[in-house]
């Protein structure tokens, strides 16, 4: 065995304690002691007063500034008339954050009181003058795939793996979160940034990576906890792992790790529950599954899932007893079916069988109940989908799939305030997450929080313009502000045909829908829900209700979005679409 430091020692911090006291929102970053803005690195030219107006807004941020309070602060012991000037102010503070009045994507002007900045607001740099038990904050952690060095005849999904498989073992015990392999994966890429840079955009205190060699028929794997805040490293030791048997010693690393974890507490549940098989076959081809399952959103839903089906499918052959392997058969089934990209009398079997699989050998497991709360979705059984998520969560609290799919559930039935809670653990759990931003923005919107639900939007599409079901959501809320222009413009950029198709026809332009809608069908791309949105939104209610019909003769999964649809508004009084909803078993609109 190697020595189990391998000469780790501590780095030269690169992030220091003395950097400027710096506030980021949007885009754009403020630097208070040097009095600049910037804009993705490049500084935005704003004089004085403007300058000194956006400090005051970002000392309250989500808080109303009163024009007396401003008056004071920045005409201090001046009797003038500031309206004027204050006006002017905003104007060009507006123009430097390419904000507008009647948006309000940051400063919102509050009539007769003052301004109030309502943009998500981040505070890195110096710690401010506090006792030391005070900045005191709970430990984040990440843990990367471990990498494979050059050379070595290893399973690509290996690093990936074992670093899942740690993560789950750990998610169950207290004092500390662990961010989710889908957003460590996501911000990781193909494992070309450091683990500083990962851990500084996964907002983590911690980062655990390491290092896979292969000797004969032993892998040597290398690890290592490091601090983010001062790039120091808090712990770090080798670990033999049987390259026939990746999994093997898994209890061994996860206790190593958890007791170099700055807050960590051991949870006797936690350290009972595992289901991970001894067949070194099955352990492989279950980490490739994983590893499918975990790119569904980067590969495409079908393609991903019958890959990671394949793979979860060879470990159950393996090992007929891995529940993990079945709940995984489960979950990865349930994307294609619900969008209904694999027929339901072809996948729900298989999906059913493997969550009552996982249910007889494992109901202790966050997977297996998702697993049957998938089962029970597809059945239109809510309650008994909802006691399954409840079940998962109460075993990890922080279980990122139960989070969203529970939230999507509760917005489905119009439980706006409860689907906005869960968003907002979604986002604690995964603040990168494209769903779970949309979520969130979407229950702001739908509890009529709109100008909290643009400003994020506005945040998410400056950084990431490609989102388009964050352009769409912005489209439905400028329609229903009686923008419409403004709406066509996003449903348009957004590249969702069918939907701005309905776009076009709600706004009265029937020539442009209807030939959207022809190019559409004559492609076969037209999916039945978006169908029968295009005629409501053309105003075709009985070829609308027609369709939905049809879909409830044939139990497609997605009129479970029936109800949440704002497309659909049209038809809410309708009495065929309120029994369409009962069918499905949704509460009347």
């Amino acid at each position: 065995m190697p020595p189990p430091s391998l000469g780790w020692g501590p780095r030269k911090p690169s992030v220091t304690t003395d950097r400027p006291d710096i506030l980021e929102f949007g885009p754009f970053e403020l630097d208070r002691d040097r009095k600049q803005l910037r804009r993705r690195g490049r500084r935005v030219p704003l004089q004085d007063l403007p300058l000194r107006l956006l400090l005051e807004l970002l000392a309250k941020p989500g808080e109303i500034v009163s024009r007396d309070a401003l008056h004071e602060r920045l005409w201090p012991g001046v009797r003038v008339d500031f309206a004027l000037g204050l006006a002017k102010a905003a104007h060009k503070l507006r123009g430097a954050l390419s904000d507008r009045a009647e948006e309000g994507r940051y400063i919102e002007t509050v009539r007769g009181r003052g301004y109030r900045f309502v943009a998500p607001v981040r505070q890195r740099g110096a710690m401010p003058d506090v006792p030391p038990a005070s900045r005191e904050q709970p430990t984040v952690l990440a843990i990367l795939p471990f990498h494979l060095l050059d050379g070595e005849p290893l399973e690509t999904a290996l690093g990936f793996g074992i670093a899942d498989d740690l993560a789950t073992r750990l998610a169950s015990h207290a004092g500390f979160a662990i961010r989710p392999m889908s957003a460590v994966l996501r911000a990781h890429g193909e494992g070309h940034r450091d683990a500083l840079s990962v851990g500084h955009e996964l907002a983590t205190t911690h980062v655990l990576e390491g290092t896979l060699r292969q000797r004969g028929d032993e892998c040597f794997l290398n690890v290592r906890l490091v601090s983010v805040a001062n790039a120091g490293l808090v712990w770090g030791e080798a670990f033999e792992v049987p390259v026939a048997r990746p999994l093997a010693g898994r209890s061994r690393l996860a206790e190593a790790v958890l007791a170099a974890i700055p807050g960590a507490t051991v949870s006797q549940e936690g350290r009972a529950r595992d289901s991970t098989s001894e067949d070194g076959r099955a352990q492989v081809a279950y980490l490739k599954g994983r590893l499918w399952f975990e790119r569904r959103f980067e590969v495409g839903l079908k393609a991903a899932g019958e890959r990671a089906i394949a793979c979860f499918q060879e470990a159950v052959r393996n090992d007929p007893g891995f529940a993990a392997a079945h709940a995984g058969i489960a979950l990865a089934s349930t994307p294609a079916l619900t969008w209904g990209l694999v027929p339901l009398d072809e996948g729900l079997p298989v999906l059913r069988r493997a969550a009552m699989r996982a249910a007889e050998l494992a109901p202790e497991l966050p997977a297996t109940q998702e697993a049957l709360a998938m089962c029970c979705s597809l059945d239109w059984d809510w309650a008994g989908e909802e006691r399954a998520h409840r079940r998962a969560l109460e075993l990890d609290p922080n279980y990122l799939i139960a989070l969203t799919w529970y939230e999507v559930l509760l917005e489905c039935q119009g439980r706006w305030d409860e689907a906005l809670g869960l968003a907002r653990r979604a986002l604690q759990s995964d603040p990168g997450s494209p769903h779970a931003n949309l979520c969130f923005a979407t229950a702001l919107h739908r509890t009529g929080a709109d100008r909290a639900a643009i400003a994020h939007l506005r945040e998410r599409l400056d950084a990431r313009p490609q989102e388009r079901r964050s352009r769409m959501l912005l489209g439905h809320i400028h329609f229903q502000e009686g923008r419409s222009e403004d709406g066509l413009e996003e449903f348009e950029a957004a590249g969702h045909l069918a939907t701005f198709a309905w776009a076009l026809g709600t706004a009265g332009q029937r020539a442009k829908a209807c030939e959207v809608r022809d190019r559409l069908e004559a492609d076969e791309r037209l999916w039945p829900l978006d169908r029968a949105a295009i005629c409501a939104g053309l105003g075709e209610t009985h070829a609308a209700l027609d369709l939905l019909e049809a879909a409830l003769a044939e139990r497609r999964p997605f009129l479970m979005l029936l109800r949440s649809d704002e497309r659909f508004t049209p038809l809410h009084a309708e009495p065929r679409f309120s029994a369409v909803l009962e069918q499905v078993g949704l509460p009347a609109v």
